[in-house]
């Protein structure tokens, strides 16, 4: 006897992309989990409209009626006609739901190329910031510099900076009581409070030091990211943006970025330079060359690390300290997030071989030339 073939339920309101391919879609709305994983776009129409009934033709004595001005339409219809096509009240601003919609639709593909760490920017971080208003601000914050790439006139790049400084206002105080409770939204906040700073920093000519000489926020700022893993690393890494603390290493050898890094302590060393300045830039040179084994984030993870002795070098334009910066550079050709730092590789070099002694020049060399090596 032949086995009875099992029964499942038809998706009818399923994603285009899954009812092309004809497989089961789980509805998961804005994006479904098939569209994501294969990385393409995720739409869904909307259900036609149901059909409204006509009303029954009028007899030519209602005819008569309404065209002396004596009869009305059905309270129904007029009802119906009248909300077909909602508008928003006229005092509510639109901005920020523009805003969140455009995050979510939008700027979170930005922020990585891998689909679990774009999730992560999608679902849980909006998720969180309904909690805590700083966290939402600066997703207001990232999603108007987005849009200022890609529509005229300088509102929303005004309103990008000044929801980013209220963003830093507001969670300067949670950050002082930092706790497992809050932890989450302060990483996420401070997380794309660096990429807005990225971002920023790339308009211009210089993305290491401001006009003025002094180093860029961004290079500040990033030491703010240990802190708060520090304090919270096992909380962080077991909770909701624990896909962004999933690390991919080089399969490939770095032992001729190490050989280059080793030859200038070498050359540092033969200056007779004193020995807490030598410790300091010895422990600089180890630390990066464990750092270049992150395929994505070698480069800020450096930054990170580094002590405060190497990081008031770089403020001092430190030369030495320099050459060591300009070969961290090599990592941020295939560094993330690529869309908001895309030629900072070149920028930096370029603004180093500015800043350097011309004898040192040559150390640059080597740099430059993996930089612009295509691949």
């Amino acid at each position: 006897m032949p086995l009875a073939r099992r029964s499942h339920k038809k998706s009818r309101s399923g994603c285009v992309s899954c009812k092309k391919r004809r497989i089961k879609c789980d509805e998961r709305k804005p994006a479904c989990t098939n569209c994501l994983q294969h990385r393409v776009q995720c739409e869904f129409r909307e259900p036609p409209a149901p059909s409204v009934p006509m009303p029954p033709k009028p007899s030519p004595s209602q005819l008569s009626l309404q065209d002396r001005g004596e009869g009305a339409p059905s309270p129904a219809i007029s009802s119906r006609s009248s909300s077909s096509h909602p508008q928003p009240p006229s005092d509510i601003d639109t901005t920020d739901f523009k805003l969140l919609h455009h995050f979510t639709t939008s700027t979170y593909l930005t922020l990585s190329d891998r689909v679990e760490q774009q999730y992560v920017w999608q679902q849980n971080a909006p998720g969180l910031a309904f909690s805590h208003t700083f966290l939402l601000r600066m997703i207001f914050a990232i999603s108007a510099l987005h849009l200022s790439r890609t529509t005229s006139g300088p509102f929303y790049l005004s309103y990008a900076h000044r929801q980013y400084e209220e963003a830093l206002r507001s969670s300067s105080a949670a950050l002082s009581a930092i706790s497992p409770s809050n932890c989450h939204a302060i990483y996420a906040c401070v997380g794309l409070g660096f990429i807005f700073e990225l971002g920023a920093s790339n308009n211009g000519k210089n993305v290491l030091y401001a006009t003025n000489g002094a180093i860029a926020d961004w290079a500040v700022h990033v030491r703010g990211v240990r802190t708060i893993m520090d304090s919270s690393w096992h909380d962080l890494q077991s909770g909701v943006l624990s896909p962004l603390f999933l690390r991919q290493f080089r399969k490939g050898d770095m032992k001729c970025f190490e050989n280059y890094l080793n030859e200038f302590v070498r050359y540092v060393r033969s200056t007779n330079i004193g020995n807490r300045d030598l410790s300091t830039y010895m422990v600089a040179v180890q630390q990066l060359v464990e750092c270049s084994k992150m395929v994505e984030i070698g480069f800020f993870a450096w930054m990170c690390q580094t002590s405060d002795e190497f990081a008031e070098m770089l403020a001092k334009h430190d030369h030495f300290a320099l050459v060591i910066l300009a070969h961290s550079s090599v990592l941020l050709k295939y560094g993330e997030p690529q869309y908001w730092i895309g030629g900072w590789a070149n920028k930096l070099l370029s603004e180093v071989q500015e800043q350097l002694d011309p004898s040192l020049g040559v150390w640059l060399e080597w740099p430059f030339q993996q930089v612009n090596q295509t691949s």
